[in-house]
């Protein structure tokens, strides 16, 4: 489906799609404690469901894995309020963030709050794509769901204090990452914010005269700084190498990744 559509359609979705499909995301996964961050990124490279939960996350850990013709590379980062403080150090150079929520658990949405916006406010990147997962959607009972999962993502959006206000791009998906209920959506929202936000400081670059240097000379020092991250994790043995199938980001009715 998604290659026949790829073929047929005009020269600048085309374009998009060539661009999409040689895409690269670095993904920040954070959120509190017990929201399930490890199972969703297992879900993200498709290992099989494991039959015990996940230990907590101590302190962070890499993965690089691929999906959907996606190269994902992806930080899993410890929940525990110990942990909290260095959420910044890998965020200030990732695509997207990924904000993790336990939809069952009401009682700490205002510690939710505080940990997203505290993490906003201390990587100076107040306009970070941002994609809410209100996750364990399977243990929420139908009448609270509502149509549409309104009822699951509502209380998130309220209590994260989201809305058009906002100065970053927002969703909140309602998900279950032990079933991987609605990862592709997430997924594609995650690539084409990303493209777009690629897009739009390419323009300001063109724009922009003054300074340009020095821009430049920042983003080269984010991204040296990254590196060395990955190579003292590497060497350090705490990253995971899969090989997942390559497909283009079809119609989710038609073919799900």
């Amino acid at each position: 489906m998604g290659a026949a559509l790829a073929r047929h359609a005009p020269a600048p979705v085309q374009a998009l799609i060539s661009t999409l499909m040689r895409a690269q995301l670095e993904l920040v996964v954070a959120g509190l404690d017990g929201s399930g961050k490890t199972t969703l990124v297992r879900a993200l490279r498709q290992e099989t469901a494991a039959s015990e939960p996940p230990l907590p996350t101590t302190g962070l850990v890499f993965h690089r894995t691929r999906r959907a013709g996606i190269a994902l590379r992806i930080w899993d980062l410890g929940g525990g309020r110990r942990f909290r403080r260095s959420w910044s150090q890998q965020a200030k150079t990732c695509d997207a963030l990924i904000f993790v929520v336990d939809a069952t658990d009401g009682v700490r949405i205002t510690e939710a709050r505080q940990a997203l916006q505290d993490l906003l406010i201390e990587t100076g990147r107040r306009t970070l794509p941002t994609l809410v997962l209100a996750n364990k959607v399977d243990l929420v009972s139908a009448d609270r769901r509502g149509t549409d999962e309104l009822g699951v993502c509502e209380p998130v959006i309220r209590g994260l204090g989201l809305d058009e206000r906002s100065p970053c791009a927002w969703c909140v998906l309602s998900v279950s990452a032990q079933h991987g209920t609605n990862l592709e959506k997430a997924l594609r929202w995650l690539v084409l914010q990303a493209h777009a936000s690629r897009t739009d400081a390419a323009q300001d670059d063109d724009t922009i005269e003054v300074g340009a240097a020095a821009s430049l000379r920042q983003r080269v020092q984010l991204r040296s700084a990254a590196l060395q991250r990955r190579l003292a994790w590497l060497r350090g043995g705490r990253h995971a190498f899969t090989s997942l199938r390559d497909a283009l980001i079809d119609d989710v009715d038609e073919d799900p990744l």
